[in-house]
């Protein structure tokens, strides 16, 4: 997959730092504004303006140049902006002077801004979540992007065809997450003869479960969930494994060996590619709950 082009805008600027005082006096003590200026005052700002634009433009002409365009912060505000200002003007003070009023100054600035940026990023983060307050899929990719909590990449690192042979492996994040409880009590009920009141009570451990999220002091409105099974319970891992069972059996169908705990399943075997040798392979499933 190519690299995404980085956009671009052509803006027009100028190099104040070549100008060459001494010639910029010189034209323009020469100039007209200088030498005959006009009695109008109208005629005498249209022949100021006029005057140092074709000075400029001489001195230091106008050339476009290439900016990258960076994508906004979405919770930057003016407020945000105001106070990082007043922070930077307070540190500048400080530093060119070295007196403690003014240091003290810039701590109660940087106080300031410090605040100013928690306060943004609370409100944003809190209305984002609000806004999708049914929408459990993006809570869970929301919540993990204000964690660092980075995607696995389809495939694992390698150097050549043999590292990725020896390292593949299939990850299902939140596989706790996943188990539908419809299809659950369908297996509990048709392959393990679950049946009557203890498929009754199966039901009634899984139904009417619901989740909340609280960030800072905001609690957003609580959903019914439908699927997952509760996680760090012994019956939770008992009930995944009992969920999960076709799939060792499809393996079998295979003739792969693997090994199954809980919610990790490894499996390893042998295979041949098109114009290669035999060549192993050893992956791993693993499923991750938070």
């Amino acid at each position: 997959m190519d690299r995404p082009q980085r956009q671009t805008i052509k803006q027009s600027c100028r190099n104040l730092k070549s100008i060459d005082n001494d010639e910029f006096r010189r034209d323009l003590v020469n100039s007209d504004l200088l030498q005959d200026p006009p009695n109008d005052v109208n005629q005498l700002a249209e022949l100021y303006s006029s005057t140092l634009s074709s000075l400029l433009d001489k001195h230091a002409p106008s050339a476009l140049k290439e900016i990258i365009v960076r994508s906004g912060t979405p919770w930057y505000n003016e407020q945000v902006l105001l106070a990082k200002r007043k922070r930077r003007a307070a540190e500048r003070k400080w530093r060119k002077s070295r007196l403690e009023i003014h240091r003290q100054l810039y701590k109660s600035e940087r106080n300031s801004c410090a605040r100013a940026l928690r306060g943004a990023k609370s409100s944003y983060c809190t209305k984002k979540l609000s806004d999708n307050v049914k929408n459990p899929s993006f809570y869970h990719k929301f919540m993990g992007s204000l964690l660092g909590k980075k995607n696995d990449t389809p495939l694992p690192s390698s150097t050549n065809d043999k590292d990725l042979a020896d390292n593949f492996s299939a990850n299902f994040s939140t596989a706790f997450d996943t188990v539908n409880h419809q299809k659950l009590l369908s297996r509990l009920q048709d392959d393990y003869n679950i049946q009557g009141d203890a498929l009754a009570w199966f039901h009634s451990y899984l139904s009417t479960r619901s989740q909340s999220v609280l960030v800072s002091e905001s609690m957003s409105e609580s959903t019914i969930l439908e699927c997952g099974v509760p996680q760090g319970s012994v019956l939770g891992s008992l009930l995944f494994v009992l969920y999960t069972n076709p799939l060792e059996k499809v393996i079998d169908n295979f003739d792969v060996n693997h090994h199954a705990f809980a919610d990790d399943l490894q499996f390893d075997g042998f295979l041949q590619t098109r114009g290669c040798t035999n060549s192993q392979i050893k992956g791993e499933a693993v499923h991750e709950g938070n």
